[in-house]
């Protein structure tokens, strides 16, 4: 089991107080000559192609990153598909997605229909 300890740890890690700097573990920028009050935290952008959305065949990329702004108390997650932007998330927001997506493959993955002995 998780301790609190840990659970409290991650949520300092996602908002920015996790070291002695001021950046999130998470902060992939070097920060260089900037003021800590003035910085901008983001991650490497993950990637997932899409082949579904909006044209069948045409292959796109959903790009998705967690931004923290300066003066901001919780971090983002922006999506974005290809050029377009899509939305920005709050983090309670992409999580309780994720749970659904995975939720849905799941039950999709438990569900599948079984074919007929007709149709093969």
């Amino acid at each position: 089991m998780i301790g609190h300890d840990v659970i409290t740890e991650a949520g300092n890690a996602a908002i920015g107080n996790a070291n002695t700097n001021g950046c999130p573990v998470w902060c992939i920028e070097a920060h260089i000559d900037e003021h800590p009050d003035e910085r901008t935290h983001s991650t490497w952008i993950q990637a997932v192609d899409l082949s579904a959305l909006p044209l069948p065949g045409l292959l796109q990329r959903l790009w998705l990153d967690l931004l923290l702004e300066p003066r901001k108390d919780e971090p983002c997650i922006r999506l974005h598909i290809d050029d377009s932007f899509v939305a920005e998330l709050t983090v309670a927001e992409a999580r309780d997605i994720g749970i659904r997506l995975i939720g849905l493959a799941t039950l999709a993955d438990i569900e599948a229909p079984v074919p007929s002995p007709a149709r093969l």
